[in-house]
């Protein structure tokens, strides 16, 4: 009974140990396997590559014995790819996976992989988080999956069972056996040679396994000798093999986390080299990478390990013409190639040949595979003597070589993405530098419009101030500021006159054309009156058409709404296209001006379309002209004995100035039938607004006398302008208008001036030595006295460009004039803002 126990529980005992190290041995594989399937997942959905290479991974692991089940998991727990394809797009609710949903949330907040024995351990459940490819407005992923592996161990368990039962019996048997053996020696009297055997036995207990009884004789006590002997020899080939055993799953482990561990290749095959050289006890552990160029029929051995007494092969190139299609087609299949003895081996002469001259005896090789090419071989070399290659070392040298594969693919994959990153990288930087050429380009053009646009304000400056003179003194001329002019003078007079306004015209066009192609042309809406404007600038241009004897005419209706547009603008457009009419009109002929307003049933409510003709009976325009004069300095008549004056600019800036409003023009015309502009231009109507509120249009001066609106010789005016003949036109026609004035050069003498008495007025030219026009409007207006801050100035100057008259206006000035004046505009604009300012007293004397 006694007997029956012990052999029990040894039986259990048996179980319990096999039971553990096959969970140990399966736990560690499990781990190994399912992290570098994990770390490939989580890559291939980084990089956008899930697709198929993700199936095909997890339906591959889905075939390897013991893996029950394996699931993907996206983030909210569904399923995204499992072995089981019906499973796909379940919740985990439906799986074997459900009693593991907390594991499940611990993993993704931990992103650490673990597997975990089942309550009944039977099987193995692995749970490794996975980074999913980021959303569209992630820059890194924020949703992590799970990759679930079930992992059998029924099969591993039946194995130990058997094992344990098999050594169970044995050793049951044994017992019996040494039982009957005791109680014959007993019964003989055999007790020196029981207790020999009790000894062998106290010490095969004790862990000596090298022990044995060595009973002679040919009784039943020697047979039970020989038994004894022959248990301890089993007993230890099993220490061995499990000593063994457990050497290749340390070997194996170190293998897997090395390539765990390191991203660079060579430190995984130096590594992995150098640990199975002593456990194969082979003379040369070899890596033989292919050269791709050449389809597999030359490489490099790139990493070895060897005995001390063993040639390295180490960076020698091997020409294999054997290699053929074949060959690496069964290796991709999986196959290897295992060769005992090279001299009594079926082998190809080419091939043996060349095993030979590298002095090899013994051959194992097994493929490395990266994706699906034939990237090299891992080989196991005896150089001394043949060798018998058995299962197990075949097992041990395609688990490595499975997972140098796996590390070549990684590698492969992270060098792919370096490249990848290097590559952007590079466009960054050629971005960086294309954007500081072109910041400096950008730089470059803003100078060269600066300087561009200080030369216009220059060369306007600088031909505005001698026009200012020569128009000025033509009209006190005419106005008999200096005596009576014979007809013969007054004549030479209007030419003179007709010629510097010619020449005014120029310089305005060549400026406007300018800042249209800088694009620094601005559209400011106003309410306007349109009937008001077309007066204006029909009476603007009266003057001109009389001296023609060209017959003026126009159909407006006065009824027209008041609307938001560019009255500037839209005065230039007309006053061009009107002049440019009576220009080309011979004597006798007409043009008139029709002006109308539409709102067509597409346009919005609010809105309206403007349409303003020009009509001449004039020389007309050829087809084939005509879309030539829109062009800037284009003229039809070019030539050198051309009948008709001008830059060519009229009609150019009318086109621009049009199509920044939102419009356009166009025209019909034939050689000798005259010419009919129509302009299209959308406005939009101004209920709000009446005619009185509207902007007022520029009218032609009326002549002023000195008994007109403020007594001009109770007034006493300041005039800094640094032009000597603009002073000398200036002072003489005011002096003429019944006004005293008082002449200074620079800004510093209009300052000295007012400390001592304050004018009526003052006339400042904004461009003076010493002290500039903007330096003494800011002392005027910032002076505590209040009858000087509050005294009016009019800036005569020949600042023209865009933007200085609000700049003048901005720094105190009442009114702007720019340069070459009229006369008369002057006293106009002299009496009025006397007459606002309430100007009633008396001067103080010079």
């Amino acid at each position: 009974m006694s007997g029956f126990s012990i052999g029990a529980i040894q039986f259990a005992l048996e179980i319990q140990d096999a039971n553990r190290r096959s969970e140990q041995s399966a736990t560690i594989y499990l781990k190994s396997s399912v992290s570098q399937a994990a770390r490939m997942v989580d890559y291939l959905y980084r990089t956008d590559q899930q697709s198929d290479q993700v199936v095909a991974l997890i339906s591959q692991l889905g075939t390897n014995a013991g893996y029950r089940s394996v699931i993907l998991f996206n983030d909210r727990n569904i399923v995204l790819r499992a072995s089981d394809y019906s499973l796909e797009g379940q919740p985990i609710g439906v799986t074997e996976a459900a009693p593991l949903a907390s594991l499940f949330s611990q993993a993704r907040r931990s992103l650490r992989g673990t597997v975990r024995l089942s309550k009944d351990r039977l099987h193995l459940s692995a749970v490794y988080p996975i980074l999913l490819k980021p959303l569209p407005d992630e820059l890194k992923p924020s949703r992590v999956g799970i990759f679930y592996v079930d992992y059998s161990l029924a099969e591993a368990k039946r194995t130990a069972f058997r094992e344990a039962l098999r050594r169970t019996l044995a050793f049951n048997a044994l017992l019996v056996l040494l039982g009957i053996c005791v109680w014959l020696f007993f019964q003989y009297a055999l007790t020196s040679r029981i207790r020999k055997l009790i000894a062998a036995s106290h010490a095969l207990g004790e862990g000596d396994l090298a022990v044995r009884s060595g009973l002679d004789g040919s009784d039943e006590l020697a047979g039970i000798s020989v038994a004894f002997d022959q248990m301890a020899e089993k007993m230890e080939q099993n220490a061995v093999n499990l000593k063994r055993q457990v050497q290749r799953e340390l070997i194996l482990r170190e293998i897997t986390e090395r390539i765990l561990t390191f991203l660079e290749l060579k430190r995984i095959f130096q590594v992995a080299v150098n640990e199975m050289l002593p456990y194969l006890a082979v003379d040369r552990v070899a890596i033989y990478q292919f050269d791709q160029a050449c389809q597999c029929h030359r490489g490099t051995f790139i990493a070895e390990a060897v005995q001390p007494d063993t040639e390295s092969l180490l960076a020698v190139s091997i020409e294999d013409t054997c290699f053929d299609d074949a060959l690496v087609s069964r290796y991709l299949k999986g196959g290897h190639q295992a060769i005992d003895d090279v001299a009594t081996a079926d082998l190809e002469p080419c091939y043996r040949e060349l095993l030979v001259g590298l002095k090899i005896q013994a051959n194992l090789v097994v493929p490395l595979i990266c994706g699906s090419r034939l990237w090299g071989l891992l080989c196991m070399h005896h150089s001394k003597q043949p060798r018998r290659w058995s299962e197990e070392d075949l097992q041990v040298v395609n688990h490595v070589a499975s997972q140098l594969s796996i590390a070549i693919q990684q590698a492969d994959l992270f060098a792919k993405l370096e490249d990848e990153l290097q590559e952007k990288k590079l466009a960054e930087e050629r971005l960086i530098t294309v954007n500081e050429e072109l910041a400096s380009i950008n730089d470059q053009l803003a100078r060269s419009t600066r300087l561009k646009d200080e030369f216009l304000a220059n060369m306007s400056h600088e031909l505005r101030t001698p026009l200012n003179g020569i128009l000025g003194m033509a009209e006190s001329l005419q106005e008999n500021i200096y005596g009576e002019m014979s007809p013969i003078q007054r004549k030479a007079l209007e030419e003179i006159d007709r010629s510097g306004h010619h020449l005014l015209e120029l310089i305005n066009d060549i400026l406007d054309i300018t800042k249209i192609e800088a694009g620094k042309l601005e559209v400011h809406l106003h309410p306007v009156s349109i009937p008001a404007l077309c007066h204006a600038c029909i009476a603007t241009i009266e003057r001109m058409a009389e001296a023609r004897s060209i017959r003026l005419s126009s159909q407006i209706n006065p009824a027209l709404p008041v609307v938001l547009l560019d009255g500037r603008l839209l005065r230039q457009v007309l006053i061009n296209l009107l002049s440019n009419a009576v220009k080309f009109t011979p004597a006798g002929g007409s043009v008139r001006l029709e002006v109308g307003l539409s709102s067509p049933p597409e346009v919005a409510a609010g809105q309206a379309t403007l349409r303003l003709c020009v009509i001449d009976s004039g020389i007309g325009i050829d087809r084939e002209d005509q879309e030539k004069i829109f062009e800037p300095f284009v003229q039809i008549d070019s030539g050198l004995n051309r009948q008709f004056t001008g830059s060519g600019l009229g009609l150019s800036i009318v086109k621009r100035i049009l199509l920044a409003h939102g419009g356009d023009i166009s025209l019909q015309s034939a050689q000798g039938q005259g010419t009919r502009f129509s302009v299209q231009l959308p406005v939009t109507l101004h209920p709000g607004a009446s005619t009185e509120d509207a902007a007022p249009a520029t009218a032609p001066l009326a002549s002023a006398g000195p008994d007109d609106g403020v007594p001009a010789e109770r007034s006493l005016i300041l005039l800094a302008e640094d032009s000597r003949v603009n002073r000398l036109i200036y002072a003489r026609y005011l002096h003429a208008k019944g006004y005293r004035v008082h002449e200074v050069v620079n800004g510093q003498e209009a300052i000295d001036f007012l400390h001592d008495r304050v004018p009526s007025l003052l006339i400042l030219d904004m461009s003076m030595p010493v002290v500039d026009g903007f330096s003494v409007l800011r002392t005027i207006r910032s002076s505590d006295r209040p009858e000087l801050a509050a005294m009016p100035i009019i800036v005569l100057t020949a600042l023209a460009m865009k933007g200085d008259r609000e700049k003048c206006l901005a720094a105190g000035a009442n009114e702007y004039l720019a340069k070459p004046v009229k006369l008369q505009e002057l006293d106009q604009t002299m009496r009025r803002i006397l007459e606002t300012a309430g100007e009633r007293g008396s001067p103080q004397a010079p």
